[in-house]
């Protein structure tokens, strides 16, 4: 009986985990998504039409990057919980 309520905690822990990657992977497309539109509209406030002399300018390049710095980081963290995920399935599949 304890070792059936051992599993399950894991089977719960292991779910959690997955569904937490897969949220973070969600979020982290929305923002891209996000990124993708501010970039349209930061693109056609600061650079008017001359784009080869507004991308030397460093200030206009944090401009445009940082729209995207959130997807970065949550495709980073969901690269990590996923591989948590599969370590920890890889390890229950190996005690059963």
């Amino acid at each position: 009986m304890a070792v059936s309520s051992t599993s399950s905690v894991s089977r719960e822990k292991l779910r959690e985990m997955l569904i937490r990657s897969k949220f973070y992977r969600l979020a982290a497309s929305v923002f891209a998504l996000v990124g993708i539109g501010l970039l349209m509209v930061l693109m056609s406030q600061y650079i008017q039409g001359d784009m080869f002399s507004a991308l030397k300018d460093p200030f206009i390049l944090l401009i445009l990057v940082i729209p995207f710095l959130p997807a970065v980081v949550l495709s980073w963290l969901a690269t990590k919980a996923e591989k948590k995920f599969n370590d920890a399935l890889e390890s229950l599949e190996k005690s059963s």
